[in-house]
């Protein structure tokens, strides 16, 4: 009997000291997992801070995708769109030849190309304004736009030529061109190089952190200086992202759009919350809406089309 009751008695304290090992092992796991959460949590807010105050947001949204029915979301644009979408689907199956006439654009100055898109030595292919450029940068810094499809072949110098000097080779033959003119300078297996083979050299400059072109139909107008931005010259601006919208329309209606400061107050007073320009008035429309204050001021927008 005594040896009963002291076998017992052992097995009870041995269940015990388990239990309690059990349990320190529980807390010591616990607290590895919630050290383990509080050192992710912390890292996921420094990380989202740093990405909310220092990272850059750059947005793009194609407005040129979305039915107008969307845009303006009416009971009467509702009833109408499929006879729209048909609308659009013809427009879109015109013949080529009339699809492929470039527009007529405004003379001056367009931005292109970002500088910090054009490292020293490379070359890009720019399409836009109904014409197709190659824009390079020498190893001297400097930057020339010429016509991208080389006279000989059709080789596109813009995708795939080679920066040579100030010049810029075309990759099928390697005949070079000059940028400061246009003019081939050099065919490697020709002695001599006529006159008449050029590119058409495009009017550039590069200011205000970006690479534009000089558009002139009449090619008579000299262009003007495009105005030096103190604000970026003093770093005074400093760049936070972008958003970048691509619309259906001529890009004379953007400018003209923005500098109508009258039709800020009919236009664009609700919010998002009343969905259509011509909805009724609530308290969604109420609760928040614009209040526009504006005045004119001189800025260069990069826009390509």
């Amino acid at each position: 009997m005594t040896h009963f009751l002291h076998d017992s008695f052992l097995l009870v304290l041995f269940k015990v000291n388990s239990f309690i090992k059990d349990d320190q092992w529980m807390v010591l796991s616990l607290q590895y997992y919630l050290n383990c959460f509080l050192i992710v949590s912390v890292l996921s807010v420094i990380i989202f801070c740093y990405w909310i105050f220092f990272v850059p947001l750059n947005w793009t949204k194609h407005l040129d995708r979305i039915p107008e029915c969307q845009i303006l979301n009416t009971e009467k644009n509702n009833r109408n769109i499929n006879k729209k979408m048909a609308i659009n689907r013809l427009k879109n199956n015109r013949s080529a030849k009339t699809k492929d006439l470039p527009p007529p654009y405004p003379n001056g100055w367009y931005g292109v190309l970002e500088s910090s898109m054009l490292s020293a030595g490379k070359s890009m292919y720019i399409s836009c304004l109904g014409q197709h450029f190659a824009v390079y940068r020498t190893q001297a810094h400097k930057v020339y736009v010429l016509d991208t499809y080389c006279p000989h072949l059709g080789a596109n110098m813009g995708l795939s030529g080679r920066v040579v000097g100030d010049n810029i080779e075309c990759p099928f033959h390697k005949w070079s061109f000059r940028g400061i003119d246009g003019r081939c300078t050099n065919i490697p297996y020709s002695s001599c190089v006529p006159s008449a083979i050029k590119v058409k050299k495009w009017i550039s400059t590069e200011v205000n952190d970006h690479i534009f072109i000089w558009y002139n139909v009449e090619d008579l107008e000299q262009p003007w200086t495009i105005p030096i931005s103190d604000e970026l010259q003093t770093k005074q601006f400093v760049y936070q992202g972008r958003n970048e919208f691509y619309v259906n329309c001529h890009i004379q209606e953007i400018p003209e759009n923005g500098a109508d400061l009258a039709h800020f107050a009919a236009i664009h007073k609700k919010s998002f919350m009343s969905r259509s320009i011509d909805a009724k008035e609530n308290f969604l429309t109420n609760f928040a809406r614009h209040d526009w204050k504006a005045s004119t001021f001189v800025f260069l927008v990069d826009v390509c089309i």
